[in-house]
């Protein structure tokens, strides 16, 4: 059974204690505002303004968001591309 992985929390310059993300955790966080439309925290709460507003993503945003998890497939199927390739080589060589 795959270990559960704990959060990652480092304090700032300012001496706030604040959550770091790994790369599966940002992608999950990012896929996630793309559906709600609204920008969440490293902790999964909506943001909010002075008012407490949930603050909706921006064009660009949701621009940045969509090319960030596409990069991430990209780059998982051209890695089980090679994966594959390189098995049906060895094959051949056998």
């Amino acid at each position: 059974m795959a270990k559960k992985k704990e959060p990652i929390w480092a304090t700032n310059k300012r001496g706030r204690r604040v959550r770091l993300l790994r790369p599966d955790e940002k992608s999950r966080k990012y896929a996630t505002e793309l559906k709600r439309k609204v920008r969440l925290t490293n902790t999964g709460e909506p943001k909010t303004d002075r008012n407490g507003v949930a603050l909706g993503l921006t064009k660009e945003a949701r621009a940045f968001r969509a090319g960030y998890l596409q990069a991430r497939k990209d780059n998982t199927n051209l890695y089980n591309w090679k994966k594959a390739h390189r098995r049906s080589r060895r094959s051949k060589n056998a």
